[in-house]
């Protein structure tokens, strides 16, 4: 049975911690997390319900760990999925559901501070209809989305608060052999124009397919301002205070036929400032983790090779020099890492345990300079897996830890 788990640490030391199970059923998984202006944490969460469909349940928790309510959404031989969220300046959120039978269907709602939905808007734009991130607006959210039917492309939407759609900026599969165009993310950068990113095929990748990234510096009324395909997979991303834009990914080198870790830095215009290939993953190469605090990076990658398994950590400055870093070796695995407005990053790590051959977490505390400041064990509550899934940032530096226990 997976059970959630939710921490509040500060100072290097757990303040509170809390088990949820939704009432009646048989796991609760999270799945999206965000926090408000005033430090309330959010949690979109499934759990299995009739028949092994399963629902959706809302969670609002204050600073302090007390529950303050909870939302369910579900219908008797649907399954829904919770796959983004995000919080709007008065508090109010969004969040993205999926509903899944024979087809899919996406939905964008809104909902009050206090728990009310406000509206629910259908995406039906094909077959395959799933949501892939929302970014939150004063006027309303912008939403970006995979559809597609024999092939995956991807739309830009923009809601007003009021739930009327006011765009629609397709950008359909490409007639190549994989027929695949994946959103990766998106970011808000100016008050006219929105970041895109997508994986695209390699057109001469027949044999060995492997992904490029395609940029897109998209304007409000769908004017695409400018274009920038970079040949490595982009799978996280990160801005800066100064409005240049971090990309982490994997390129894949044939000789070896494995995939490295690559990591470039580019202007807010996307002239290419550097790009290195990360020399402590020798070996098939998975990123995992990056923050910015300020101009300074953490990143982070697991790493397979004939010698074994690894974590990488490294962190830098903005022209790109390492400062610090760590090696992990074994079964270790980064999840999720923040800034902190005390001048530092915190990471969040799962170890496979030797003895147990169970996973528990325990977090790191850096600073950007790359010193590693202390370490906190999370996991020990039980005897059980506990397995770290999301890591938010809390009132006063500290940080929400969430994992899901095996039981």
């Amino acid at each position: 049975m997976l059970t959630m788990l939710l921490q509040g640490i500060q100072a290097q030391s757990v303040l509170w911690s809390r088990l949820y199970l939704q009432t009646g059923s048989r796991g609760c998984f999270p799945q999206v997390a965000a926090t408000d202006s005033e430090g309330n944490l959010l949690i979109a969460a499934r759990y299995i319900m009739d028949a092994g469909h399963f629902a959706v349940v809302l969670l609002k928790y204050s600073p302090q760990g007390d529950l303050l309510w909870a939302r369910t959404i579900s219908q008797s031989g649907q399954s829904h999925y919770a796959e983004a969220i995000a919080v709007a300046p008065d508090n109010s959120f969004y969040v993205a559901l999926t509903r899944a039978n024979t087809d899919s269907l996406a939905y964008v709602q809104r909902w009050s501070a206090d728990g009310t939905m406000l509206w629910s808007a259908e995406v039906n734009l094909s077959t395959y209809d799933v949501i892939r991130q929302l970014w939150a607006r004063a006027s309303g959210v912008e939403v970006l989305h995979a559809y597609g039917n024999g092939g995956i492309g991807y739309a830009r939407l923009i809601y007003d608060a009021n739930g009327n759609l006011l765009a629609q900026h397709l950008f359909p599969f490409p007639q190549t052999l994989t027929q695949n165009r994946s959103p990766v993310g998106m970011l808000r950068l100016n008050a006219t124009t929105t970041l895109l990113i997508a994986r695209v095929p390699d057109p001469d990748g027949i044999l060995q397919p492997w992904e490029n990234t395609l940029l897109q510096w998209l304007s409000d009324t769908g004017v695409v301002q400018q274009e920038l395909l970079l040949p490595f997979r982009v799978e996280r991303y990160a801005q800066a205070s100064d409005g240049s834009l971090y990309l982490l990914g994997s390129r894949w080198e044939a000789g070896p036929q494995q995939a490295r870790l690559q990591f470039a830095r580019l202007a807010p215009e996307g002239t290419l400032l550097w790009e290195r290939t990360l020399d402590s993953t020798e070996g098939d190469a998975i990123p995992d983790v990056l923050a910015t605090l300020s101009t300074s990076w953490l990143i982070s990658g697991n790493v397979e090779s004939v010698g074994g398994r690894l974590t990488a950590i490294e962190l830098g400055e903005a022209n790109g020099t390492r400062t610090g870093g760590q090696t992990l070796n074994g079964i270790y695995r980064a999840v999720s890492g923040v800034a902190l407005p005390i001048n530092a990053f915190a990471l969040l790590i799962g170890q496979l345990t030797a003895d147990s051959e169970r996973w528990k977490s325990f977090l790191q505390w850096w600073r950007p300079d790359g010193v590693l400041l202390g370490t906190t064990p999370l996991g020990g509550l039980s005897q059980s897996d506990e397995q770290p899934e999301w890591l938010l940032n809390a009132p006063g530096g500290g940080v929400y830890a969430i994992s899901t226990v095996n039981q």
